[in-house]
């Protein structure tokens, strides 16, 4: 029979406990073990939901240009220059002055309202293209998709998941991984609500038109909520024009300010 120190067996069994509580909070509630250190597994020991999301940066540069048609339309207005044909087209902004003469004056104007960020193309008949330098496009597509990281990853965080894992992969793409979260489509729903907040003047002409079917060049037409008008007809005619985007955000709470919500 072969015999063993006490030291010796008292020290397999003394390692023996402490592996065994390494490990139970692993298989316990939280709420049982709370404090206790776990062992955060993978996608790959302990399941879950994997999504690689794409940022839609054409939907924002369409906005980003609506609002430049806009103000460009205000800043001809202003100085009385008259043009035709505003719009957007192939992703590039054009018009056609009905002055040749003022080209010069025109293109000063243009390129004040949106300086370094813009390139523009003048032609010896009036025509004018406006479209985002290079540069400028890639700036403004990492600013989109920091944005849209940090995004997902406020609205992951409602889910309780421990660390998931949320990062930029290529150009214009986020890879998701969330262990433990078996249902995708809920992980879908929640990443799939539009993030986008942008402010608008009202038309101060015709800010509560009646029974209008088209909203003039410029504006747009916005039912109102339930609680205003049950029946759902209360609208309200409201400027295209972006005055203050999401991005523009760098905090934002409800507060009061001398007993008025501000």
């Amino acid at each position: 029979m072969i015999g063993f120190p006490k030291w010796k067996i008292f020290l397999v069994v003394a390692i023996s406990l402490l592996g065994v509580a390494a490990a139970l909070p692993n298989f316990l509630p939280e709420s049982w073990m709370r404090g206790a250190a776990r062992v955060n597994l993978g996608l790959d020991l302990r399941g879950g939901s994997y999504l690689l999301l794409k940022a839609d940066f054409d939907s924002y540069m369409n906005d980003q240009m609506q609002s430049l048609v806009d103000d460009i339309r205000t800043a001809l207005r202003k100085d009385k220059i008259g043009y035709k044909g505003l719009g957007i087209r192939g992703g590039k902004i054009s018009l056609e002055l009905t002055e040749i003469g003022d080209q010069d004056k025109a293109s000063d104007i243009l390129r004040a309202l949106s300086p370094g960020d813009i390139a523009m193309d003048i032609s010896d008949t009036g025509a004018i293209t406006i479209e985002y330098r290079e540069d400028a496009l890639k700036r403004i597509k990492n600013n989109v998709l920091d944005q849209s990281v940090e995004i997902v990853r406020r609205r992951v965080d409602e889910t309780g998941t421990r660390e998931p894992i949320i990062q930029k992969q290529g150009d214009d793409r986020i890879l998701v991984q969330v262990p433990g979260l078996e249902n995708p489509e809920h992980l879908k729903d929640l990443l799939g609500r539009t993030a986008k907040m942008t402010f608008h003047l009202m038309d101060e002409n015709n800010p509560f038109p009646g029974g209008i079917v088209a909203a003039p060049p410029g504006s747009e037409l916005l039912r109102g909520d339930a609680s205003e008008d049950p029946s759902g007809e209360r609208l309200y005619l409201v400027k295209k024009k972006v005055m203050v985007s999401g991005d523009a955000l760098i905090d934002a709470r409800a507060t009061f300010d001398q007993g008025m919500p501000v």
